[in-house]
């Protein structure tokens, strides 16, 4: 019975595995998506530069989602993988027939499906059943961060536009006034949350020894999560990036940042945020059931 009970617990962990290789592949089929949102709203805003940065972006979209129908069997099924399939191909047809915040609007759509599918997937792949800490960890990795950097990527598309075309449509500056607070503070509650459960760990296991391996290499994860966003790469540059924003919806008169650099000094620290989260989810893949962890460590005597 027990070497049962072990062998479903394998499995489980497992599929916990298999479950985060399919959203890091999610996460990079929405960063694709952002990118093409920030260059068709430059296009749209008539700067040329980004016309030559469309094919290749649409190539990368498409040879990913290509990967996507066999690449994570059981998580990614056939439903989900032709749903985000059609969707792109209908974006991909149509976004030029759109006025710019339309466009805005289905790119916008199209993420929102792919981040859904992400935390679904982390539902179904069973990180409940690790203890509460491994939860929050993967809440924060999975979900609110993702969510964050979708705020600083719809900030960028938007600010890429107003400066191209100049015709601040109320919009345009309502909606980024939005975002330029909200992922800053989206940002401090992720650093705070972190800040918590980094207590909690330590509450619950105070240097010692004999603590499971599991532990202090998620309470490793925390620390390096945690002064990975602190980082001039990310907090630093993304304060900066965000005051730079207040020259668009206040029509501040002082000299505009070029669209080509809101689009680079975004994408710089946007892709910061993507390899924190990338390292945070490896490092979940060491998370264990405790039963399965005891075992592992008998069996290791």
């Amino acid at each position: 019975m027990r070497e049962k009970n072990i062998s479903l617990l394998f499995e489980k962990h497992r599929l916990r595995q298999n479950g985060l290789n399919a959203c890091l592949t999610l996460l990079e089929l929405a960063e694709f998506v952002q990118q093409h949102r920030g260059i068709t709203l430059g296009i749209q805003g008539g700067n040329q530069f980004f016309e030559t940065r469309l094919l290749f972006k649409q190539n990368e979209v498409n040879a990913l989602l290509e990967s996507l129908a066999n690449r994570h069997p059981g998580l990614i099924d056939a439903t989900l993988y032709n749903e985000l399939a059609s969707e792109w191909r209908t974006l991909e047809r149509h976004w030029p027939r759109d006025d710019a915040f339309g466009n805005f609007l289905i790119h916008s759509h199209y993420l929102s499906a792919v981040l859904k599918a992400i935390s679904d997937i982390a539902n179904l792949s069973g990180h409940d059943d690790i203890d509460e800490l491994h939860q929050r960890v993967a809440t924060l990795a999975l979900r609110k961060v993702p969510a964050m950097i979708e705020c600083i990527a719809q900030s960028r598309g938007l600010a890429v536009h107003m400066v191209s075309t100049q015709d601040y449509d109320t919009r345009f500056i309502q909606r980024l006034q939005y975002l330029g607070k909200t992922m800053l503070d989206d940002h401090i509650q992720i650093l705070q949350e972190l800040q918590n459960i980094d207590t909690a760990l330590t509450a619950q296991h105070p240097k010692n020894p004999g603590s499971a391996s599991t532990t202090s290499r998620l309470q490793q994860t925390i620390i390096e999560m945690k002064a990975q966003l602190l980082s001039e790469a990310c907090y630093d540059q993304l304060r900066k990036y965000s005051q730079s924003l207040e020259h668009l919806y206040t029509k501040n008169t002082g000299i505009s940042p070029s669209s080509d650099y809101i689009f680079s000094r975004a994408t710089h620290i946007i892709s910061a945020h993507y390899q924190t989260i990338t390292k945070v989810i490896r490092g979940l893949h060491y998370s264990t059931d405790p039963d399965l962890s005891s075992w592992i460590n008998i069996g290791s005597c």
